[in-house]
């Protein structure tokens, strides 16, 4: 299983092959733009190398022209300045038009991917069982879809052509140095890496110096605050000499450190100047020599000095671009974990049987179940639980917080599955029925409703989306909802507002009640589904849940006790146990546990 943000910051560094890895599955149906993109960058990157080449020809032609020094060879050998310009000219058309096309298309490839990408993402988090998001927080979650996806979609659209770009420009102009001019070539490779290695091996020591400078830097920052917030005390015990002093001082320290930092980093810059310099004077020596003993042109030395300065820009790029790779890399592995997670089979693909009834009696039998949850293994929520719920009749469980009693709605519904015993459903173990089997004949009103940005109609609708407007007004009508709906600016069609901020508690929960109703369930679970309503809201919803409930099996789940009596059977509830059950008569005469609750909430109300 996936662990939090905060777990995965230990694990073994991932490699940027994972980047590339979901890139090619992200874009299997975009395989043709990417590869035509990819011939056009490739055509690009030959007009790079061809201009630099013709560049040189055209020094070799101007030189010619102004020596009088001709050759008769045929062809391109006696082309002149012009011919050769217009050749550049020709090659920078045809790279523009292929930097057009190329570029285009591999940003329309990334934001395919990207798009693909996400929709996966979203369609793998809904279909996880409950387990999983007990374990890792929502705001990791959303985190993996907007900001790790963000990163890549950016790295797609450009770092994956640049890094494409930059290592075929940094092979092609080494062939091209040593193809120009092996002993020139020879040269240049061995001066260059010993001054990258000592700069990579300076940089290093300079980047930790200036991290202690950023951490005594911070530490100013930490007495700074102190200071500030707390000046009351300062003053109180006047010492502000005191706090200068000790500010002071972290400064003086802060300023020793970044003066030495700077130092080091003057010295770096100045000696990488003089050595690639040196370097420099040396290649145009060595040059000049060549072309003085006839064995190079100056076009064909103009040719190399563009490929040497092609080289450098793609290795330099190169090299900013790994840091990007490897952020690229960690966001593509903590999304790749994701896609990986095993999701729930909610439509039958499950190995489950659905060759039972089509409809449900709602026959739910507890069987010695127990339960913890995945994320608090060592502790047990419920405790050896037999409960039988009869189709058609009302149970309500009433018990302290923490008493187990929502956890039994969360087994009904298989969200997750019994540690300990078996949860029958119409004499059949509840794992031999499909999810979407069962949960399509199940509907819950729980005490927090939550509404989606959609329109009122679409949010009851939720219960059945295929119902038809009339029915959707019907539900509303039984729910007592219609009233305060048809009062809103669009009706059915106002939108309900982010997470239904727009509607009172009260209209929140007929609207979750008519989606109940709508849906028409052999099963219905409600979870506190009046205990924050005022009690003009509670006569409202409750008058509707009455209608719900006839005929249904029904588990009614309530803090308030005033709202159970009429259930058929009370279930009293303590440290994940049954220790009580009943009528409200029955268990009020026996003056046990329920009855302290009992009198606990009549005292409360006298109050």
């Amino acid at each position: 299983m996936t662990l939090p943000a905060n777990e995965q910051q230990d694990s073994p560094r991932v490699s940027p092959r994972t980047v590339i890895s979901l890139y090619v599955k992200m874009t299997k149906g975009s395989r043709l733009l990417f590869l035509s993109a990819l011939a056009l960058l490739g055509v690009s990157l030959l007009m790079y190398l061809g201009f630099a080449l013709a560049i040189g020809k055209l020094v070799d032609g101007a030189l010619a022209a102004y020596t009088g020094e001709t050759e008769a060879g045929g062809g391109m050998a006696d082309w002149g300045i012009n011919q050769w310009a217009w050749l550049l000219f020709a090659l920078l058309l045809i790279n523009m038009v292929c930097n057009f096309f190329e570029a285009c298309w591999f940003q329309v490839v990334g934001e395919r991917a990207a798009v693909e990408l996400r929709t996966r993402l979203l369609d793998r988090l809904i279909h996880l069982p409950m387990g999983f998001f007990s374990t890792i927080r929502a705001g990791d979650l959303s985190s993996r879809i907007l900001a790790d996806v963000g990163l890549l979609q950016e790295g797609w659209i450009n770092d994956v052509r640049n890094a494409i770009s930059y290592i075929v420009m940094l092979l092609g102009s080494v062939t091209m140095l040593f193809v120009i001019s092996p002993s020139l070539a020879i040269f240049v490779f061995l001066t260059v890496p010993p001054v990258v290695v000592l700069t990579v091996w300076f940089g290093k020591k300079i980047s930790a110096g200036a991290r202690r400078v950023q951490n005594q830097l911070g530490q100013t920052s930490v007495i700074a605050e102190e200071a500030i917030h707390g000046i009351h005390r300062v003053k109180t015990f006047t010492n502000e000499e005191y706090e200068n002093r000790r500010f002071g001082k972290t400064m003086a320290e802060y300023l020793n450190s970044a003066t030495s930092v700077a130092r080091h980093r003057a010295g770096l810059f100045s000696g990488i100047v003089f050595v690639l310099m040196t370097a420099s004077v040396f290649l145009m020596w060595y040059g000049s020599l060549q072309i003085q003993q006839r064995k190079l042109t100056p076009g064909d030395f103009t040719s190399f000095m563009f490929f040497l300065g092609f080289l450098g820009n793609a290795g330099g790029l190169l090299a900013q671009l790994a840091g990007r790779i490897h952020r690229m890399a960690g966001a593509a592995q903590r999304v790749s974990d994701l896609l990986d997670e095993k999701p729930e089979e909610t439509n039958g693909n499950d190995g489950a049987s659905d060759s039972f009834a089509d409809t449900l009696t709602g026959d739910i039998e507890f069987c010695d179940v127990s339960f913890t949850y995945p994320g608090r293994q060592q502790v047990s929520v419920l405790n050896g639980i037999n409960l039988h719920l009869k189709p058609g009749k009302c149970v309500a469980v009433v018990g302290p917080s923490g008493a187990g009693k929502s956890t039994l709605t969360a087994l009904i519904f298989r969200l997750f599955e019994p540690s300990q015993g078996i949860l029958k459903i119409d004499g059949k173990n509840a794992s031999d029925y499909s999810l979407a089997h069962l949960r399509g004949q199940m509907a819950m009103v729980p005490q927090e409703v939550l509404l989606f940005g959609g329109t009122i109609e679409e949010n009851i609708a939720y219960g059945r989306p295929e119902a038809s407007r009339g029915e959707v007004i019907e539900a509303a009508k039984k729910a007592n909802a219609l009233e305060f709906i048809e009062q809103l600016p669009k009706g059915f069609d106002t939108p309900a507002g982010d997470r239904g901020v727009q509607l009172s508690g009260g209209q929140r929960q007929r609207i979750a009640i008519a989606r109940a109703i709508l849906r028409d369930p052999a099963v219905l679970l409600l979870d506190e589904a009046t205990s924050s309503l005022d009690s003009e809201n509670e006569k409202l919803i409750q008058k509707a849940l009455a209608d719900l409930i006839r005929k249904r099996t029904s588990l009614v789940i309530a803090h308030r006790l005033s709202t159970v009596r009429q259930a058929d059977t009370i279930i009293v509830m303590k440290e994940g146990q049954i220790v009580e059950q009943g009528t409200h008569d029955e268990l009020h005469e026996a003056n046990g546990f329920y009855r302290q609750l009992c009198d606990e909430q009549e005292c409360l109300i006298e109050d």
